[in-house]
């Protein structure tokens, strides 16, 4: 598997920008690869044909379209009714679930490769996702481990709450650095850091 390079990493700079506060930085940015992440599409019966690989992984079906399930270094995103997103850090463990599915009738397609994640976090994240997105980002509204697929600067993305203050919001490689240009543009007056690691 060739290694997975970041489209952003070689042209940003860490470090804080945009208006200061005196309260410190209420805004980081941040940007990685999902891991192992793979489609698995279907026709009639998926809770059925799909269960062979959720099932050793800890899910019961395939969950709902607002909600993402985690079970240990697992998550499932369901996409649509007959289509979901499960991502893995272990190339290995996510492999040996996938092989349990019949390809005729739940075929898999590796997306590991095409989607990066942009991180926002924060006691200004949801302003910043308002400025980007027609979404009410409250928590009583979008809560911890919601999600939703919508559009920021006409570019499909998913946007994934972690936490109270964290969100993953998931770019086609392809617009990734365009998106984090144009993210960065509208966190400038609210004030932001720019973080190079996960640490």
């Amino acid at each position: 598997m060739p290694e997975i390079r970041s489209p952003i990493t070689p042209q940003i700079q860490p470090g804080d920008y945009g208006t200061s506060s005196e309260q410190g930085v209420t805004l980081t940015l941040s940007e990685y690869a999902p891991g192992v992440l793979f489609q698995i599409a279907g026709w009639d019966d998926f809770a059925k044909a799909t269960a062979p690989a959720l099932t050793p992984l800890g899910f019961d079906g395939p969950g709902n379209y607002r909600t993402v399930r985690t079970a240990g270094l697992a998550c499932c995103l369901r996409i649509a009714p007959d289509k979901l997103l499960l991502r893995h850090q272990d190339r290995s463990v996510l492999s040996a679930s996938l092989e349990k599915l019949d390809p005729a009738r739940s075929p898999t397609l590796d997306l590991s490769h095409a989607r990066w994640i942009i991180d926002v976090e924060g006691s200004a994240a949801e302003a910043l996702l308002a400025r980007l997105a027609a979404i009410d980002f409250s928590l009583s509204k979008f809560p911890e481990s919601s999600f939703v697929q919508t559009g920021i600067h006409h570019v499909g993305v998913m946007l994934h709450r972690v936490s109270v203050e964290k969100f993953e919001i998931y770019v086609p490689v392809t617009w990734a650095r365009s998106l984090w240009d144009f993210i960065c543009e509208a966190a400038t007056p609210l004030g932001y850091r720019v973080k190079t690691d996960r640490s």
